[in-house]
């Protein structure tokens, strides 16, 4: 029984004064080692902060898991894959602290909305981002309103971001076939996002389907980008059905 949730935050993972992450660790629960959940904000790649989500981190560590939510350097002072490494230089500092930290490398779960969903899903896809990290295994990836199959290099207001990329590295459903392994994924999408249209999630999960992976995607009419994310906050979920479906989805972690 988890008694209560200790924080610590602008734990730092790198040089770069982004390079901090805070941390949500359950207490009480016993002596066994615990999975570990990583949540990444969106923001277009252009802005967010990690202390807008402590809900989040409470949340997820109530389940009983080890949560992180990283900062990560943002455009202009990084283009793709800047972002995408740091992500991973997140988790694999989280995974080299794994025996301070208590945590199972093995039980890893990447969450993600918007932007943090691409980040999520390249990182959980393509496995030469995590080559330096030790023993692990990203055994559940839940994507929230992700741009996971549209070529970004289409919108002027991230052009800028990912010129000069490989559309089979910016596009995480390109990714699918380099996987060593497919995470469970459950994703989630706003039928009325008009940000990151749904038929993102929609092809993301048949591509995986076609993969033979474990995927379940929900499609909730009433919401747009972010309202699916807000609705979802434990606290303020307000009759949405997104946290115990996250929650149901997190059980066998």
């Amino acid at each position: 029984m988890v008694l209560h949730i200790r924080t610590q935050q602008a734990v730092s993972y790198g040089s770069d004064a982004r390079h901090k992450l805070d941390l949500y660790v359950p207490r009480g629960g016993g002596s066994a080692r615990l999975p570990l959940i990583v949540f990444y904000y969106g923001g277009s790649w252009k802005s967010g902060d990690r202390k807008l989500y402590p809900l989040w981190g409470r949340g997820l560590a109530s389940l009983g898991a080890v949560v992180a939510i990283p900062d990560y350097r943002l455009f202009p002072q990084v283009k793709f894959p800047g972002f995408i490494h740091d992500g991973a230089d997140a988790l694999g500092y989280l995974l080299q602290e794994a025996d301070a930290l208590n945590l199972d490398p093995s039980r890893v779960a990447l969450i993600g909305h918007s932007a943090g969903a691409h980040l999520a899903a390249s990182l959980a896809l393509d496995p030469d981002y995590l080559c330096q990290a030790p023993q692990h295994r990203i055994t559940h990836l839940c994507p929230i309103s992700g741009p996971l199959s549209t070529d970004l290099l289409q919108f002027d207001s991230v052009k800028d971001i990912f010129e000069g990329s490989e559309p089979e590295a910016r596009r995480p459903i390109k990714l699918i076939p380099k996987a060593a392994s497919l995470p469970k994924t459950l994703l989630l999408h706003g039928g009325k996002d008009t940000t990151v249209g749904p038929h993102n999630s929609v092809h993301f999960a048949n591509a995986l389907k076609d993969a033979k992976a474990d995927v379940r995607l929900e499609i909730f009419d009433q919401f747009a980008h972010v309202d699916i994310l807000v609705r979802s906050w434990p606290i303020l979920r307000l009759g949405a059905p997104v946290w115990p479906m996250i929650r149901s989805f997190l059980q066998d972690l």
